[in-house]
């Protein structure tokens, strides 16, 4: 997971992953089966 959130911030250049969330509540945000958006300058196959 780690390693895939780095590749997005990568592909946004830079831009935090989950910016309105408090970092208190990343676990919560993640159980609830939410997930990063596909960045929009990564290419479907990637």
């Amino acid at each position: 997971w780690s390693f895939g959130v780095v590749l997005w911030e990568l592909m946004t250049r830079g831009a935090p992953p989950y910016p309105d969330v408090n970092t208190f509540d990343i676990t919560v945000y993640l159980l609830q089966g939410r997930r990063l958006l596909q960045p929009e300058y990564c290419p479907d196959p990637l």
